[in-house]
């Protein structure tokens, strides 16, 4: 069975550095309160309104949020190197495990979760089945090569 949709496996490197420098970013910025955007002048652009004089928009937040998401499909998405029939199940499974998980966390959410928390919930929710997705199936590999090395 040929994936006409994965990418190529060497896109799965390039996916880990841009999570990892997007992740970085809203480390430094969330908790550790580093403004790292004002050297590149990210942190404030200058729009002018229809309405009136120009305001100031964040661009730090959606920047950190693409280089995450981004660096999350390349990961998850990319082709193993040898990507056989069992890889591609494992591939499939993994990816209806990790809706599901999602979207039973998600309703326990709803049900306990409030106000602005909601909020963040709902944006966090964007990352979550692709990050479970991901430690499913690195799981399911790594089972998968332990057992070979066992029948070896």
């Amino acid at each position: 069975m040929k994936s006409r949709f994965l990418l190529p496996h060497r896109w799965r490197l390039a996916g880990i550095i841009i999570f990892l420098l997007g992740f970085g970013f809203f480390i430094a910025d969330q908790w550790l309160n580093v403004d790292i955007f004002t050297w590149h002048n990210l942190r404030s652009f200058e729009s002018q309104t229809l309405t009136g004089p120009s305001i100031n928009e964040n661009f730090a937040d959606e920047i950190k949020m693409l280089l995450i998401l981004f660096g999350l499909l390349m990961i998850a998405f990319s082709k193993e190197r040898v990507e056989d029939e069992y890889i591609a199940q494992q591939r499939l499974d993994s990816l209806q495990w990790a809706i599901y998980v999602n979207y039973a966390i998600f309703a326990v959410c709803v049900l306990a979760v409030y106000g602005a928390d909601f909020f963040m919930v709902t944006i966090y929710n964007v990352f979550t089945p692709l990050i479970i997705f991901i430690v499913r199936f690195r799981w399911m590999m790594y089972r998968a090569s332990k057992q070979q090395l066992e029948v070896a």
